[in-house]
């Protein structure tokens, strides 16, 4: 731009150099031709003086001939045709000489309107060149500023390079925090259910210890001399009798449970280890139905939280990043303009959540300006002192800041 400037002013320059230039050499021209119409008057009239002494043969006093175009000897009377050729002699030599003059300087002011042509010439072309280089430095820095954009766009979405791009999480994120807090009541009711489910399997296992102590008896019983009761059929494997008992786990505690009648072999059983297996496999399905659904949750939580910034940044011209305040543990929000011209442009504001007093009545939150380099010059004190500190309004103060950014912007 400045090298376009400057072109501009040369090729300014030089034009009003040629248009003096010619000026000059018109009017040059204009006294060269004017003088050479006195200097063929003089010699018209000359010429004729001389036809005219001529044919006369006039002669002096004492009988000399003068003649014509001569000066006539001292004591002779000369006429005054002949001091008029003299003085037009003289005139006409002066004449030829400022001819000459006029022709050199003519000559120069044509050589200076020669080299101020080229020299527009020139700079034309500078200018020329300038402006396409303006031209296409103008639309690499449109493509540069879309490219941004759309960059930032993803970055909003959460979308970023793993290799190249590090992502920086707040340590006491109130998002992470409500999703710990999410999980942890999820997990406590998982929790809850894979307790219910230990006890129903310790019951399982309580009630077939019972019901092959029962057996064992039954068959002691029956094999005994004089016994009243008879043998009892012989158990099918697979039908009455249940499988191997798989010992529980030692951190399982065995409860008593109500125990199952079977009508086909009239004894109590309880189900076996394949039924504790197949609980336990529910249960391992419910948790991990319950991660996918975590995950699920997270992910649209990303998602809306990325929306919800890209639409404060869009919407309100205001790019926001929630952090703390380390004295005091409250939330802090860090503003940055899209219309400032340097990211260390920046404000941070506290929040102070609202209060519930004794009576049970809730006092309203308030909201900090927190000192920062950016809020300490005198521009920004003279808005703060008069929007915050007279009015004690703070979105008039952002949105007078908007205002004044956008101006700036515009009008450079």
């Amino acid at each position: 731009e400045a090298e376009l400037v400057t072109a501009r002013a040369k090729l300014a320059d030089a034009a009003a150099v040629s248009a003096r230039a010619s000026n000059r050499a018109e009017l040059l021209a204009r006294e060269r031709d004017g003088l050479n119409r006195v200097i063929a008057s003089y010699e018209t009239e000359l010429a004729n003086n001389r036809g005219a002494n001529n044919n006369t043969g006039n002669t002096g006093a004492g009988g000399s001939d003068v003649r014509p175009g001569s000066i006539a000897p001292t004591g002779f009377h000369r006429s005054p045709d002949d001091v008029r050729a003299e003085e037009a002699t003289k005139a006409i030599a002066a004449l030829t000489a400022r001819i000459g003059e006029l022709e050199t300087e003519l000559a120069a002011a044509a050589a200076a309107r020669a080299g101020d042509v080229d020299a527009r010439a020139a700079a034309l072309k500078a200018a020329h060149e300038l402006r396409v280089e303006v031209g296409e430095l103008r639309r690499a820095n449109e493509g540069a500023a879309r490219e941004i954009a759309a960059l930032e766009a993803r970055v909003g979405r959460g979308e970023y390079d793993a290799s190249t791009t590090k992502i920086l999480h707040f340590k006491d994120n109130p998002a992470a925090i409500a999703n710990e807090a999410k999980a942890e009541k999820e997990l406590a009711v998982v929790r809850a259910e894979c307790e219910a489910l230990r006890e129903t399997v310790a019951r399982m296992v309580a009630e077939h210890e019972q019901q092959q102590q029962m057996h064992m008896a039954m068959v002691g019983a029956s094999l005994t001399p004089g016994s009243e009761h008879p043998m009892p059929p012989p158990v099918t494997p697979g039908m009455g009798m249940p499988p191997p008992l798989v010992p529980p786990p030692t951190h399982i505690m065995a409860t008593p449970a109500p125990t199952v009648y079977n009508r086909a072999l009239g004894t109590m059983q309880t189900p076996g280890p394949s039924v504790a297996e197949a609980e336990i496999t529910v249960l391992k399905r419910r948790v991990a139905e319950l991660e996918k659904r975590e995950q699920r949750y997270m992910t649209v939580f990303k998602q809306k939280i990325s929306t919800f910034r890209e639409a404060c940044y869009l919407i309100f011209g205001f790019k926001v990043d929630m952090g703390e305040d380390r004295g005091t543990g409250q939330p802090t929000f860090t503003l940055r303009s899209m219309f400032a011209s340097r990211d260390d442009q920046a404000m941070v504001f506290r929040v102070n959540p609202p209060k519930v007093g004794a009576t049970g009545n809730e006092t309203g939150g308030t909201v900090e300006l927190l000192p920062a380099p950016y809020t300490s010059t005198d521009e920004m004190r003279r808005m703060i002192d008069m929007y915050v500190g007279r009015w004690s309004s703070v979105p008039g103060f952002v949105a007078n800041l908007t205002m004044e950014l956008f101006n700036k912007q515009t009008a450079a």
